[in-house]
């Protein structure tokens, strides 16, 4: 019997309240895929709530290799903006949201864009 398995994205940092984007993983991945994007996932996840943007996103890209689920994009994306990376971070909000067109959190993202767009700009 084949589990489904929800991965919460962590820390997705707005203003004043976090919010966090939940969604399945593929289901055409195997099981040791599964497995893999789920242990970097919490490494990066620890490694996020440290501070250490840089080691977040290279677990965060390594989980996404694993499973392609675009929470990791933007978790990416995410670490980049804390980094102080404001074009990848930008690259990477578009990404997330072309692979999830749909998502709950676009305005959100569509507005982190804008102002991070408006601080490149200067």
């Amino acid at each position: 019997m084949k589990s489904r398995m929800i991965l919460a994205a962590g820390l997705i940092l707005a203003t004043a309240s976090a919010q966090v984007v939940v969604q399945p993983m593929a289901s055409a991945q195997t099981e040791e895929q599964k497995s893999k994007a789920r242990e970097h996932f919490k490494n990066a996840r620890r490694l996020y709530d440290l501070g250490k943007f840089k080691e977040a996103i290279e677990a965060y890209q390594q989980a996404y290799l694993n499973v392609e689920d675009p929470t990791f994009l933007f978790n990416i994306a995410q670490s980049y903006r804390l980094d102080n990376q404001p074009e990848e971070a930008i690259r990477f909000y578009k990404t997330y949201l072309r692979r999830s067109p749909e998502a709950a959190n676009r305005a959100d993202v569509e507005q982190k864009i804008a102002e991070l767009q408006k601080e490149i700009d200067g």
